[in-house]
């Protein structure tokens, strides 16, 4: 492999972040998006509950931390592999394979 092509889906913040070659860059905009609307929907369910009068219930409470957590981590692996070119058109495998086919 060549120094501008290097694996980076091999370290462990990308392991950690489920970042790899395997999905396509569309799918990561798609997945930061939802992520992001999750912490949106969650934001929006903790400040209407402050400013009404009902109350929210300990599992309620848990379940929206729970989402907007999973939100947090979808939107930063996204960014991150969006950022870091780690998506299946930039895929080190893919370029080497296609150079040696065209020589």
């Amino acid at each position: 492999m060549s120094s501008n092509n290097q694996d980076r889906s091999q370290g462990k913040l990308p392991k950690l972040l489920l970042v790899s070659y395997a999905m396509r860059r569309a799918s990561y905009m798609v997945r930061g998006l939802a992520g992001a609307y999750l912490v949106y929907l969650m934001y929006q369910l903790f400040s209407e509950s402050g400013r009404s009068e009902g109350e929210l219930t300990v599992p309620m409470i848990a379940a929206g931390v729970f989402m907007m957590a999973a939100g947090i981590y979808f939107v930063i692996g996204a960014a991150y592999a969006l950022l870091n070119g780690i998506y299946a058109e930039n895929d080190p495998a893919e370029l080497e394979q296609s150079e040696s086919e065209e020589e």
